[in-house]
């Protein structure tokens, strides 16, 4: 699997202005919605939220995960976001969130591609270099190009 394949740099915020975990998880939404991503983007902002309240997708060193497993979801996808200050997202580490990976997953795919997801984002995440390229990313490209760097 690779995770290039789930991402559309139209599903990409480099420079996102939301000040607050929904704020950013709507934005993002909405551009999986308007580029074909999602049936409903309520339903799936109800899911992502559902999987919220059960525990923090904020994962430390200033990235969250957010997630939905839901038949709103016409296609999966990975919406990917640069925030243009730290958001609150009551992260294991209780500093605040810059990078957002949002999954929208089909239920047809919610065992072995979600997980695989998680996976390729993490083992990247575990890359000092490619982390900091992600942090320092000023466009969508950047982001990109950091995204497809090989874990070393």
């Amino acid at each position: 699997m690779n995770l290039k394949q789930f991402i559309d740099r139209r599903n990409m915020i480099a420079d996102c202005d939301a000040t607050s975990k929904e704020e950013t998880i709507k934005q993002l939404a909405g551009h999986l919605h308007a580029n074909g991503c999602l049936f409903d983007a309520d339903a799936f902002l109800a899911a992502v939220r559902e999987r919220e309240a059960h525990c923090t997708t904020g994962i430390g060193g200033g990235v969250a995960i957010p997630h939905g497993k839901t038949s709103a979801v016409k296609q999966t996808s990975v919406a990917v976001a640069k925030l243009s200050n730290g958001v609150d997202w009551q992260a294991m580490d209780e500093k605040p969130v810059n990078l957002v990976f949002l999954l929208a997953v089909q239920e047809t795919d919610a065992a072995d591609t979600h997980l695989r997801l998680l996976q390729e984002i993490a083992i990247k995440l575990m890359d000092d270099a490619i982390v900091a390229a992600l942090h320092q990313a000023a466009t969508t490209e950047d982001i990109l190009l950091a995204l497809e760097m090989d874990p070393g």
